[in-house]
């Protein structure tokens, strides 16, 4: 998120953003609401942005998955358009954990397999969250990857760890 703060796009007015995973916490949370983040970082210097959030209070996986779902459902097709019955953003920005997951999409879970709706409730971790399902993140025209930084786990980078 911080690789978007300083960065006023013109086409700003245009863009719709929604977020492929979110923790299941209220949204203005400052320390692990994604949505509170991307504000502080870039979106609050974004004009005219339409933005897709997360519920506003703490909920549940289960409902919260349904809840954005709903949201997402809501968006007209001139600025959502969809395929094949999916979402088809036009760009999907992805984030890689240590382990290789996107999203909140984490290898061997059965999260990962479902071709059903279009966001699903994730019960792994503290708090659990929500995500965007592996077909709609397919569905993208353009999907990328962010696999940079390091950890304990990933001692020389996530991209180097995921080979």
């Amino acid at each position: 998120l911080e690789l978007l703060g300083g960065w006023k796009p013109e086409w700003s007015s245009n863009a719709l953003v929604a977020y492929v995973n979110h923790k299941c916490v209220a949204s203005d949370d400052v320390k692990q609401s994604t949505h509170a983040k991307a504000i502080r970082s870039f979106l609050g210097k974004w004009q005219g942005v339409t933005v897709v959030e997360p519920p506003h209070r703490e909920l549940p996986a289960e409902e919260a998955a349904a809840a954005y779902a709903d949201s997402l459902a809501e968006v007209p097709e001139a600025m959502l358009p969809c395929a094949g019955g999916l979402p088809c953003f036009d760009v999907m920005l992805l984030g890689m954990g240590d382990d290789g997951h996107i999203g909140s999409l984490h290898p061997g879970r059965p999260e990962v397999l479902l071709p059903g709706p279009w966001v699903l409730p994730v019960e792994q971790g503290s708090p659990a969250s929500f995500t965007m399902s592996l077909p709609v993140m397919h569905a993208a025209r353009e999907v990328i990857v962010a696999a940079f930084g390091i950890s304990e786990k990933a001692p020389l980078g996530k991209a180097d760890a995921a080979y």
